[in-house]
């Protein structure tokens, strides 16, 4: 049986400790509110702790790392990770942080590989029968990624009043640049609706 005296210890530990957690959390909160939710959840999942002033260290930071390297891209851990350090850095005067902490959150880029399919391999795909209906949205995607050379996002948007004579013209929802690209049979196809598995394009 606890006494009152170790009672309230304890209850000032876990009060300081969701006080420590609130005020990290809602520090990366603040200043990235769309990705926040994303590395607090991550951390978590990593370490089986919340993200907290108390609870950072290199080996968690380290785990948390490791473990959006084998879920998610590569270019999503650089910005996950930079984000976190960067609020970390705030505090950085206030904070007793462990030396080369910095380092466990600098992600380096790997050495990229091209892949690239030949032109007898893009038309498998083409002729493809898909199965099912997500085969054939994804195939028809993908067709169009390859031979238009867009975005996912822009991709998703285009539709046949994309279509303007011999060419292809959208406008990028990342660099927000007009793009005019050769318009070749295939894509006018599966934009008209007239591609031979065309079930439902996007």
């Amino acid at each position: 049986i606890l006494s009152k005296s170790a009672m309230f210890v304890r209850n000032s530990e876990n009060y300081q400790n969701r006080k420590d957690m609130n005020e990290l959390q809602q520090a990366l909160q603040s200043k990235y509110p769309t990705t926040a939710k994303k590395i607090i959840t991550m951390y978590y999942e990593a370490n089986g702790v919340e993200l907290s002033f108390t609870s950072v260290d290199k080996p968690r930071l380290a785990k948390m790392v490791e473990q959006m390297r084998t879920t998610l891209a590569l270019s999503s851990v650089k910005t996950y990770a930079a984000q976190l350090k960067s609020v970390l850095n705030l505090y950085s005067e206030e904070l007793t942080m462990p030396k080369g902490w910095e380092k466990v959150l600098s992600v380096r880029n790997d050495i990229s590989e091209q892949v690239y399919l030949t032109d007898a391999e893009l038309q498998r795909v083409i002729e493809y029968t898909p199965d099912t209906l997500t085969e054939a949205i994804v195939q028809q995607q993908f067709i169009l990624s390859a031979l238009v050379g867009a975005r996912h996002g822009d991709i998703i948007s285009l539709t046949e009043a994309n279509i303007h004579g011999q060419y292809l013209c959208y406008v990028s929802q990342k660099t927000h640049i007009k793009a005019q690209v050769p318009l070749c049979d295939t894509v006018r196809r599966v934009l008209s609706g007239q591609f031979k598995h065309n079930l439902a394009i996007v």
